[in-house]
């Protein structure tokens, strides 16, 4: 739907160029919030910026802009005087939107003017950037194979990540799921002392139901006292205790070939270490199974 607008009734002046571009892109907006924007032209011309800067052009180039297209035409010296910016840089702006198809040059034997095209060749331009962004995404999906090709190459290294905060434990977490999804023996390790059990169940509140419902088994032993008192209960759901005293706060889990260890500090803030490496995790695995074995 178009809606035309009679620009007497709203009280616009035909020659304020700044406004025209604003009517050239009004066909979607209802009228009610069409009548508030060309009423008020300090929040026009500021949303006007803000469209543009969408398009990727610079605040200067914006401002430059806006200069040449209020003045129909003008001299680089006019630009500078109105816009407050040195002419080296208003000539190299120029250049920019001239490329974008938004400003022409006019040259006469006494002096170089710029003009604005018509606000249509925003459209113009527009369309060139999602052709653009179109082509760009057509050789990303060619260059993928190859990339994840690298990518697994260097994976294939052992690395070591850290995380600060909340979101990176939940971030190992997550890996934890997917990664063990996938395995044919869905079963992990850990070793954990129970404040930071809870701290990590608190900022995950569904890892436990994810991981059942997945199917994901685990074999937890907990460092400090014995809450359950060793129940049968808590054996058969893959839980010892080791200990009386409360440990120090951390928690290490092994899956896959991954090793996870996580800190807290007295401000009760995670810090997350993630170690990838084959021969690392199947010591701590084998280690591990030992002391289930004893307990």
């Amino acid at each position: 739907m178009t809606i035309k607008i009679n620009r007497q009734i709203i009280g616009i002046p035909a020659e304020n160029a700044v406004l025209k571009i604003v009517i050239k892109f009004i066909d979607n907006f209802a009228h009610s919030f069409i009548i508030k924007l060309f009423t008020d032209y300090p929040l026009s011309t500021k949303m006007i910026k803000k469209f543009l800067e969408k398009l990727d052009l610079t605040r200067q180039e914006i401002k430059i802009y806006l200069a040449v297209l209020n003045s129909g035409s003008a001299s680089i010296r006019k630009i500078a005087a109105e816009t407050n910016i040195n002419r080296g840089m208003v000539y190299e702006s120029l250049k920019k939107l001239a490329q974008k198809g938004l400003i022409t040059r006019s040259k006469t034997k006494k002096q170089e003017h710029f003009i604005a095209e018509d606000p249509e060749a925003i459209k113009t331009f527009l369309k060139n950037k999602i052709e653009k962004l179109a082509d760009m995404e057509n050789e990303i999906s060619a260059s993928l194979p190859r990339l994840k090709a690298f990518y697994r190459r260097v994976n294939q290294e052992p690395y070591i990540k850290i995380y600060e905060g909340a979101a990176g434990a939940k971030f190992i977490l997550e890996d934890l799921l997917k990664t063990m999804k996938k395995k044919r023996n869905k079963e992990y390790f850990a070793y954990s002392s129970s404040n930071v059990q809870k701290h990590l169940c608190k900022n995950f509140s569904d890892f436990n139901d994810r991981r059942t419902a997945a199917g994901i088994k685990a074999k937890i032993i907990i460092l400090g006292k014995n809450e359950q008192k060793k129940s049968e209960q808590s054996v058969s759901n893959g839980v010892k205790w080791l200990g009386e005293a409360n440990s120090a706060p951390a928690c290490v889990i092994i899956y896959d070939n991954k090793i996870a260890m996580f800190s807290l500090n007295k401000e009760d803030n995670l810090t997350s270490v993630l170690i990838e490496d084959p021969s690392l995790s199947a010591i701590h695995k084998a280690a591990f199974e030992k002391l289930w074995k004893s307990l």
